[in-house]
């Protein structure tokens, strides 16, 4: 079975790096632990919904439309990355890309 899941990478590389951007540089939020690791902890998920929202006191620095795009952003980095990026004890449960179209 062939296995395209790595042309993903780049990807969540992209989105991660722009939520580093927004969070850190225009919203003075760390988005970094002490040895290097992301820390978007910012985000809240809203159970009517099931989307994550941005959840910090530095929101009034950004407009509503962006607040909107952040929390879709980072939704969607999150719903996504995490079962493309890891690999199931079960390899059944694992997600893979098998095809390219």
């Amino acid at each position: 079975m062939p296995d395209y899941t790595c042309l993903v990478t780049s990807l969540f590389r992209h989105t991660e790096s722009y939520l580093h951007q927004i969070l850190d540089d225009w919203l003075k939020n760390s988005t970094s632990t002490p040895n290097g690791k992301n820390k978007f902890n910012y985000f809240l998920l809203n159970q009517t919904t099931n989307l994550y929202e941005y959840n910090d006191k530095n929101a009034n620095l950004i407009t509503s439309i962006q607040k909107k795009y952040l929390n879709e952003l980072y939704s969607r980095y999150n719903k996504l990355r995490h079962p493309f990026s890891h690999w199931s004890e079960n390899s059944v449960d694992a997600h893979v890309i098998v095809d390219i179209k």
